[in-house]
């Protein structure tokens, strides 16, 4: 069910157009750099692959050939803003946001055969897919040089929100034949697939760095976590009257998570004329809850990890 990733991997016949517009600017204690971009891309080929198993029984040829038609379009847009508030400190600020739509268009024909020719079994599969995805992130970073040389404390704020709708039809034929390559089963599926996951993360860190000696300081820093997921993925077969509202539990699922998580740590960094030594810890503590609504059932775990380290 995953829709086009937009990307090119070197099969088929790529169509791109992109444009996009800057804008950038400075005045008193300000500096603005906001971008616009759009672009589509578009990759239509076909794909045949011959394989030959050499088993204890005899030969297995199998053949299959793949035709595909993907396309994107997509928007995003960014701005960054910097004020220097004064000769110590300085704030940035940055958001983006991109919107993605795309389509996907694949068609499977396989057969596998033995060594006299005669089937084992063939395969025909069509798959259309049409998302949505939308992603939208900002952030804030605040530093601030003390009065002591060597001495800062900054803050960082991050929130990320991710949003995809994927819905599509799954239509495949598969046939299987006995020794005598006579048809033995047919197995069909028809079914109407909708994807819809959300996720929005946020990150917080806090760090100071106290200066202990010329070539000796402490670097302290604390972090908060928080995300809050849902994927909801559901299958529906035909039902008498042509509708596709017959919820297939087999292949759908219902899930949501909340997890928090704090982590703090110290580390001693030794700056020397040659070199550069640094060691210290840090431990994360996290709270785990996962809800799945097709069972009611409720996982939770608290865990911690200790992450020392050391580098020279």
């Amino acid at each position: 069910m995953d829709s086009f990733d937009g990307r090119y991997n070197g099969q088929g016949i790529p169509s791109a157009s992109n444009g996009g517009l800057h804008y950038e600017n400075k005045w008193d204690k300000h500096a603005i750099n906001a971008n616009y971009k759009l672009g589509s891309i578009g990759v239509e080929g076909t794909r045949d692959n011959l394989n030959q198993n050499n088993l204890p029984g005899g030969l297995i040829n199998s053949s299959s050939n793949q035709r595909f038609d993907n396309m994107m379009f997509r928007q995003k847009a960014d701005i960054t803003h910097t004020i220097t508030i004064d000769s110590t400190s300085t704030l940035k600020l940055m958001v983006d946001g991109t919107l993605k739509n795309s389509s996907t268009r694949d068609n499977y024909l396989s057969s596998t055969r033995r060594e006299d020719n005669s089937p084992l079994n063939t395969g025909i599969r069509e798959l259309n897919n049409d998302g949505d995805q939308r992603l939208f992130n900002a952030s804030a970073f605040w530093t601030k040089r003390l009065k002591k040389k060597g001495r800062t404390l900054s803050v960082n704020l991050r929130e990320a929100i991710n949003e995809n709708d994927t819905k599509g039809f799954l239509n495949a034929t598969n046939q299987f034949f006995n020794d005598q390559g006579t048809l033995d089963s047919t197995q069909k599926i028809d079914q109407y697939k909708t994807n819809i996951t959300g996720s929005a993360v946020f990150n917080s860190n806090v760090t100071y760095t106290e200066p202990l000696s010329k070539i000796f300081s402490l670097v302290l820093n604390y972090g908060l976590g928080i995300n809050n997921s849902t994927s909801d993925r559901r299958s529906f077969n035909q039902s008498a009257s042509g509708q596709y509202d017959i919820l297939d539990r087999e292949f759908s699922n219902d899930f949501t998570l909340d997890q928090l998580s704090n982590e703090g740590g110290a580390i001693f960094n030794m700056n020397m004329s040659k070199s550069t030594v640094n060691f210290g810890t840090k431990i994360l503590a996290v709270n785990f809850k996962q809800f799945d609504a097709f069972t009611n059932y409720n996982f939770k775990r608290n865990f911690i990890n200790w992450n020392p380290q050391a580098c020279y």
